[in-house]
């Protein structure tokens, strides 16, 4: 990928990192379960600022989709064992 300058900079800034609220908004999360996740390193920002953390919203995606097909996958596991 190719950045033209700092118009570029910015434009991938914008599109590409989250903060705290925009973070919970994608998860549909509380602020206070979001720093959980954090203290629990199931979620890590990649930048820490006086009033709250930075995101790659990659990251933020990819962890909710993990999310997503981890109870998914659990319950089938389960009903495989339990069904003949």
């Amino acid at each position: 990928m190719i950045l033209e300058g700092n118009e570029g900079l910015k434009a991938y800034a914008q599109n590409n990192v989250l903060s705290n609220e925009e973070t919970c908004d994608k998860l549909k999360v509380s602020k206070q379960y979001l720093y959980r996740l954090i203290n629990e390193e199931k979620l890590t920002p990649f930048k820490q600022m006086k009033g709250g953390y930075l995101f790659w919203k990659p990251d933020v995606l990819a962890f909710d989709q993990e999310r997503k097909i981890k109870p998914n996958k659990v319950f089938a596991d389960y009903i495989s064992n339990v069904l003949p």
